[in-house]
């Protein structure tokens, strides 16, 4: 027979609290060797990724620098398929006698159409604001408009190593002045061809525009331009350009050049010296005669003003109480050799020479009855 035992009951946990202690005992676990592995994975795999973003960055930058190598190709191409507004000022120093400078500022926007899968049209137009000094003076600016030039490139839509353009060039009379526009309308034909190797674009464009309507007092236009340009492209979309502009007026001939004159005065042995020696030249333009005076010449080393480029008065010895002079001012001959700088040979044109003494007394000046008659 069993006898009770006297020993204190033993607190034994029933069976489901034994398993779910265990259970979480075993996830503990699964959880520390997780985060052990994961720890040990991640310590090589930082590197790794690190060195895939900076090569990331660095394709991602070369990619830039290609684009914008290759944008800055296209804005100097002028018959790209792209659209683009240049703008380009060209400024001349030193012109006539004056030194005056000349300013023109050409705007050429440039806007491309497919007409088919094999040609595109590149509609180009330039539109000038000009600056156009009068250079027989050293003051007066004339500012305008110039005239309006378009021309239609028809270019293929995959070209190859050799680029090319070529339509119709129009000139249509927008200057808002003679010193601005030619007053006409004009048509012509133009070509482009440029090629891109390396860090280069190198091209030409050539045209020739003749007038056939427009103002009849105005000259005819026949005009060549040449242009070539050579640029070198830097880092960043910077470029180095040269870009020249030549021109050829067939309606001038060859052979015409500005006259020269040779003037020699002598005083008058019973009058007095000479102050000055001057050309007058005529022209008949726009419908109305034209006339300028230039001084060749002159007495006592005066020099003309800076502003007005008008030169000073001889001085003046008359005594009109007594009617007498002094030849003391002046001098008793001058001589010079002279080029017309304004010569236009699309223009007939006058010359005759004048020969200003210095002020002397009137002849009826101290006479009785000449005074009496005014009186």
């Amino acid at each position: 027979m069993l006898e009770p035992s006297t020993e204190p009951p033993v607190d034994v946990p029933p069976i489901t609290e034994r398993l779910a202690t265990k259970c979480r005992r075993d996830v503990t676990l699964v959880r520390a060797i997780l985060l052990g592995a994961l720890w040990t994975a991640s310590i090589p795999a930082a590197p790794l990724q690190a060195q895939g973003t900076q090569e990331e960055e660095t394709g991602g930058a070369n990619q830039d620098q290609d684009e914008q190598a290759r944008l800055a190709k296209q804005t100097q191409n002028p018959i790209s398929n792209l659209i683009s507004l240049p703008a380009q000022n060209n400024t001349s120093f030193g012109i006539g006698e004056f030194d005056r400078t000349s300013n023109v500022l050409n705007i050429q926007p440039v806007i491309p159409v497919k007409l088919s899968s094999s040609i595109n049209l590149i509609s180009r137009a330039i539109l000038s604001i000009i600056s156009a000094p009068d250079v027989t003076r050293p003051e007066g600016t004339t500012w305008g408009l110039g005239d309006l030039t378009y021309t239609a490139f028809f270019s293929p839509a995959e070209p190859g190593a050799l680029i090319w353009g070529a339509g119709p060039v129009l000139l249509f009379p927008t200057g808002t002045s003679d010193e601005t526009g030619a007053g006409k309308w004009g048509a012509g034909p133009s070509i482009v061809l440029l090629g891109m190797p390396g860090k280069m674009v190198l091209g030409v464009l050539v045209s020739n525009i003749w007038s056939y309507a427009g103002d009849s007092d105005r000259a005819d236009v026949n005009l060549m331009l040449i242009q070539y340009f050579i640029n070198y492209n830097l880092p960043n979309a910077w470029y180095l350009s040269n870009a020249p502009i030549i021109t050829s007026d067939w309606t001038k001939p060859a052979s015409a050049k500005a006259p020269t004159f040779a003037v020699w005065a002598l005083k008058d042995p019973e009058s007095g010296n000479l102050d000055r020696v001057q050309i007058i030249k005529g022209w008949y333009q726009n419908g109305y005669p034209q006339e300028k005076i230039y001084d060749l010449g002159w007495s006592d080393n005066r020099q003309p003003d800076a502003t007005t480029g008008k030169l000073p008065p001889v001085g003046n010895t008359v005594d009109i109480k007594n009617a007498t002079y002094t030849n003391s001012i002046g001098d008793s001959q001058l001589s010079v050799v002279w080029t017309d700088p304004d010569f236009d040979p699309s223009l007939h044109a006058v010359y005759y020479v004048r020969v200003l003494e210095i002020p002397t007394p009137r002849w009826s000046t101290g006479r009785p009855w000449s005074r009496t008659q005014r009186s």
